[in-house]
């Protein structure tokens, strides 16, 4: 498709739209879900208008001109794109520039939020801005080492030093005659969307939990600090463990995080007096299943406790705000899905689970554990199946009278296919058009908002108003909750 001539129309983005004008386009090509829009050009100096897109098809591009792809069979300078990800195009002076909206895979997997141009590099309340120093094309497949330094970067801006360390240490592994050193050197992908360096990052924590290689305890321990020390001792371990730190690097990581439930359990004790208070929780995207076994957790939410006091699993994160409210609850069934679900109650694949999680983050490592212990007492309920499919099973099926139908997910949305999205979401309402009060249907979701950055606690139910009620904002894996449902 070929448009030339100035543009004042609206291009969307999910439910959001961004107007474009006064910007020039002399090709604009419609390609999967997206349009790549070649050579913008703007009168006004000053304009700064975005254009978002989301795209799960393109590998790599680069705004300079200078910089060709082969993308399926297109030649294109593309100004802006990104797979899996979300991009603002700023149309400046007769030149384009790109910087990144979002890339959760920064985080430790699926968690955390990276900006540019103003936005902070972190989780908390925006410190610091690394535009200038990492600003243009860090994803792109030839970039590895800038990768690695932006993931390292990131994890020293969110309390994790020794994680920095152990990422940064892969630079000096690309120059090594290691399999892993060249296969990272290779990557046939975008170092941070696939989470690369965080991969191998799990590989040298599973060495040390397992007990395999000694010469990693003095950087874990923070004895040793200086970054050439370590890359020395990353290099040496690595010749030393290559076939077994190599398969590492073939997936992204996959945790879980027992903290998030704290926005879940919140949720539903706000959502009883609409609906009831006996619930069934059906999660999608339930990973390992640790929040699939929240009915086994005991809460204190800002003084309001909920769940088995007895329990081993103590979630109490930092509350702010007024308290939530305090009726009694009962979840009478819970289950999830998952395209991989990870089995808990397995030795190996509880420690795989484990070794993702930053050493750093003592209360999550003992929250892992707790939920480690639970999983081998009673396996949660998870099945192998795609969200859709699932979730329209899951509607179709009985629905005792009395007991709210809730369908709820963490950091997972952005990672279903937009077409699979429309139709859960359609499903869903669907079903909600059509449920009463004695078999009342909610939807919960702890996910990131686009906009701002944070992870919001909403909840739509039925039957009741035709709108999502935000009601809290949440640390990453659980740190903090702030409690918002009076303004909602």
């Amino acid at each position: 498709m070929t448009a030339i001539g100035r543009i004042g129309r609206t291009f969307g983005h999910g439910d959001r739209y961004t107007a474009t004008p006064d910007a020039e386009i002399n090709r604009c090509i419609k390609f999967g879900i997206i349009e790549l829009i070649n050579n913008i050009r703007s009168d006004n100096p000053d304009m700064g208008r975005t254009v978002g897109y989301e795209c799960r098809h393109i590998k790599s591009a680069h705004a300079n001109d200078a910089h060709m792809r082969v993308i399926r069979g297109e030649q294109q300078r593309a100004a802006a794109f990104v797979k899996k990800g979300r991009f603002r195009l700023y149309t400046r002076t007769l030149h384009q520039r790109q910087c990144f909206v979002q890339n959760p895979s920064l985080g430790d997997c699926k968690d955390d939020t990276f900006g540019h141009n103003g936005r902070a590099l972190g989780a908390e309340g925006g410190k610091g801005n690394m535009a200038d120093t990492f600003g243009i094309g860090v994803m792109d497949d030839q970039r590895v080492a800038q990768g690695i330094k932006v993931q390292a970067e990131h994890c020293r801006r969110n309390g994790a030093p020794v994680t920095a360390r152990i990422v940064e240490a892969q630079l000096a592994l690309m120059a090594s005659d290691t399999m892993c050193g060249k296969r990272i050197v290779e990557w046939p992908g975008l170092p941070l969307e696939d989470a690369m360096p965080l991969r191998l990052a799990g590989g040298f924590h599973n060495l040390l939990l397992t007990g395999a290689e000694s010469r990693l305890l003095p950087v874990y321990n923070g004895h040793i600090t200086d970054q050439s020390d370590v890359d020395a001792i990353v290099v040496a371990v690595t010749t030393d463990h290559d076939q077994r730190l190599l398969p590492w690097l073939d997936g992204p990581p996959q945790t879980n995080e027992a903290g998030r439930s704290a926005s879940f359990m919140a949720g539903l004790l706000w959502l009883a007096d609409k609906t009831g208070p006996r619930f069934e929780l059906n999660e999608i995207g339930a990973s390992a299943g640790i929040n699939t076994m929240m009915e086994r957790y005991h809460y204190n939410l800002g003084g309001v406790e909920a769940g088995p006091a007895a329990s081993p699993m103590r979630i109490k994160p930092e509350w702010r705000g007024p308290p939530p409210p305090s009726p009694k609850i009962e979840i009478v069934h819970i289950s999830g899905c998952d395209q991989s679900p990870v089995d808990l109650s397995d030795p190996e694949s509880a420690l795989r689970v484990k070794s993702y999680v930053w050493p750093e983050n003592s209360e999550r490592l003992e929250r892992m554990d707790a939920a480690i212990s639970l999983a081998m007492q009673k396996r949660p309920e998870l099945v192998k199946a795609d969200a859709l499919d699932w979730v329209l099973e899951r509607l179709s099926s009985p629905q005792p009278a009395g007991i709210t139908r809730v369908f709820n997910h963490s950091i997972v949305w952005q990672y279903i296919p937009a077409d699979r999205r429309d139709a859960i979401t359609a499903a869903i309402e669907a079903h909600g058009r059509n449920a009463t009060a004695e078999r009342p249907l909610a939807w919960m979701m702890l996910e990131t908002n686009r906009e701002t950055f944070r992870h919001e606690l909403q909840i739509r139910y039925w039957p009741g108003p035709a709108q999502w009620h935000l009601l809290a904002e949440a640390q990453a894996h659980g740190a903090w909750v702030e409690w918002r449902a009076a303004q909602s």
